[in-house]
Order: C-alpha cells, then sequence, then structure tokens
C-alpha cells in the first residue's frame, strides 16, 4: 500500500491550548502545516456551532457557501438558520507566532475559556471551551454503545469507544 501524502494532509488528532487574556489560542503546527501545504494558505472562517467554533480552510468555506446557495429556503425557519450561520462567521488569519485571535463575540457564544481543545476534523477543526469537551465526550460515552443513535454506518463499527 503506497503512501499518499495528499491524504496524509488533513486535520486530525487533539489538542489542548490555553486562550490568552487577548483571545488568542496557538494553533497545532501540524494543523499550519496542513493550511498552508494543502490550502496554500493560514486564511479561515471561524463559525459558531452549538458548543464549539469550527474553522474552515478558505476552500472548504467555499464549499459550503456553495452548498447554501444551493439550498430550496422553504420556510421562515430555514431563512433565520442560514442569518444566524451568516451572522457568526468570521473571517480569520493565523498572525505571527501560529497564534489565532478569536472574536469575543465567537469566544462569548459558544463560551470559550482559557483552557481549550482543539480536534481535527478532516477538512476543518473545532475549537472547543476544555470543560464543555469532557462534558460532551462523558455525556456520549454514558449514553451507551451508540449503536440507538449513531448512523456511521458499518464500517466504522470496529471503531468502539
Amino acid at each position: 500500500m503506497e503512501f499518499s501524502q495528499a491524504n496524509s494532509l488533513s486535520f486530525r488528532g487533539c489538542w489542548t491550548h490555553k486562550l490568552n487574556s487577548a483571545g488568542r489560542i496557538s494553533v497545532p503546527s501540524k494543523f499550519r502545516d496542513v493550511l498552508n501545504k494543502r490550502y496554500s494558505g493560514e486564511h479561515m472562517v471561524l463559525v459558531g456551532a452549538k458548543n464549539c467554533l469550527v474553522a474552515y480552510p478558505i476552500l472548504e468555506w467555499e464549499k459550503k457557501e456553495d452548498q447554501l446557495l444551493s439550498l430550496p429556503i422553504q420556510s421562515s425557519a430555514d431563512m433565520m438558520h442560514v442569518r444566524l450561520l451568516l451572522a457568526s462567521a468570521e473571517d480569520v488569519s493565523i498572525g505571527s507566532g501560529g497564534r489565532l485571535l478569536i472574536p469575543l463575540q465567537l469566544r462569548e457564544k459558544v463560551g470559550l475559556r482559557e483552557e481549550c481543545v482543539i480536534l481535527g476534523m478532516i477538512n476543518r477543526f473545532e475549537i472547543w471551551d476544555a470543560k464543555g469537551w469532557t462534558q460532551a465526550s462523558v455525556d456520549y460515552l454514558n449514553h451507551g454503545d451508540g449503536s440507538d443513535y449513531t448512523t456511521l454506518g458499518d464500517d466504522f463499527n470496529e471503531f468502539l469507544l
């Protein structure tokens, strides 16, 4: 089996980093390498999700925007969902020292405090408050074996957590 460098350039892994008082957090060097080698730069879009922030490289975010443009908006709830999503989207760049400045409104939206967890999600990464991540993982793991609510399919059944 041949090793593919393209496949190795994805966001994987979990790191704990501290958010400084100005709202800057260090992005793992592995993730900065992925951004530079696969996406030709360190420009991203940060979006507020339910419990975390999601950092999309610009090329991946543009795919999301294309998907949004193709959606049939059929209700006022659909339109409000799109509005809230786009209202939380912020263009950001990794600065000197490999740090990302997270805007205050996004930090407040998801409750980011001093200690944060950065999780790789293949084509994007998530930034969680450490306590929020711990609680979400414990809640998931305590729910049982996951068979009654995961829809990942048979290919992932071997990965029992």
